[in-house]
């Protein structure tokens, strides 16, 4: 339903040109002339007859007030590249930019052909001799080598001439008869005494006569302790590992060495338990230091009853040293000990064997 106004209600947007055309003017763009033409923006649009004279597409007014971003569509094709064009003229050159921020590093590339081999350059000077390396594990004992054959007996000496008899000495006042002994058996008796007996020895079956040691070097038993003691070798029996066990300093220090020997009794064969460098005189080897043990498994049980050690330097030096003995290879006890004491390059066997 239309809604009538009067033209006061207007009065800001219309305007009346009383100059002689009697055009009305709307707002700013809208214009009626006095012949009945209507104008937008100063252009007409359709004329005082009524015949349309704007564009084709229509009115178009002045542009609104943009509205709110729509969604966005989806993304269309991609259309076909165009022809390249052609290549323009050059421009001048203009200023040097600024220097952009560095790029990654590229990927490195794969690695050229070796270069030929340079000419080699004069030898450089010998440096100082480093420090001496640990001792290699010990390797294993070599095979026993098959046994050389017997010596042949010397000649018996000449027997010494009888020596003159002497005088008869007097004949001496009986003594009481003493108990009568045993035939070839013994009455003995259980004892628990602690005290040193003397095991008695015979030469042979039959009608002997009985005999014992009572030196320092006496083979003794202790009844109460059960020690069976003695000084010499038990040639049976024996121990798998030996070991060289280095002590404290008499005369500067342990001999420079070049290897270490143990040697076995019985056989008087030389084993090396420990090499450091070839025999020599020039001061070529291994200083041990104070608690440094050597040990070896002799694979079976044998006696050692002598240290030897090369020594490599031509003075004086001497330490104190132990040979020990182990069923196990961890718990030793010391079987001799003496000094290593050298006094010029050479083979030195140690006091206290007991060879």
């Amino acid at each position: 339903m239309a809604i009538n106004r009067e033209l006061s209600q207007f009065a800001g947007f219309v305007t009346i040109d009383e100059s002689g055309n009697n055009n009305v003017g709307i707002a700013t763009t809208v214009r009626i002339s006095g012949g009945g033409g209507l104008f937008v923006g100063g252009v007409e649009v359709i004329s005082p007859t009524g015949v349309w004279k704007g564009s084709s597409s229509g009115l178009i007014g002045s542009q609104g007030a943009q509205g709110a971003v729509g969604a966005q569509g989806a993304q269309g094709a991609v259309g076909a590249q165009g022809a390249q064009g052609a290549v323009g003229a050059q421009g001048a050159q203009g200023a040097q930019g600024a220097v952009g921020a560095q790029g990654a590093q590229g990927a490195v590339g794969s690695q050229g052909a070796q270069g030929a081999v340079g000419t080699q350059g004069a030898q450089g000077a010998v440096g100082s001799q480093g420090a001496q390396g640990a001792v290699g594990s010990q390797g294993a004992q070599g095979a026993v080598g098959s046994q050389g054959a017997q010596g042949a007996v010397g000649s018996q000496g000449a027997q010494g001439a009888v020596g003159a008899q002497g005088a008869q000495g007097a004949v001496g006042s009986q003594g009481a008869q003493g108990a009568g002994g045993p035939s070839n058996t013994v009455s003995a008796q259980a004892v628990t005494t602690n005290s040193t007996f003397y095991p008695v020895f015979v030469a042979g079956t039959g009608n002997q006569t009985p005999s014992i040691r009572t030196t320092s070097q006496a083979f003794t038993f202790n009844p109460s302790t059960g020690n069976l003691s003695i000084s010499g070798y038990l040639v049976t029996g024996g121990y798998r590992y030996w070991r060289y066990v280095v002590g404290s300093a008499t005369n500067g220090h342990h001999p420079r060495t070049a290897r270490i020997i143990l040697t076995s009794s019985g056989t008087g064969i030389d084993t090396d338990i420990a090499v450091f460098t070839s025999d020599n005189c020039s001061d070529s080897g291994t200083i041990p230091s104070d608690g440094t043990t050597y040990s070896y498994d002799f694979i079976s049980n044998i006696w050692i009853c002598a240290a030897k050690i090369y020594v490599s330097f031509g003075g004086a030096r001497a330490a104190n040293y132990s040979v020990q003995y182990s069923t196990n290879n961890s718990s030793w006890t010391t079987y001799f000990s003496g000094s290593m004491s050298s006094t010029g390059c050479g083979f030195l066997i140690g006091t206290g064997s007991v060879c």
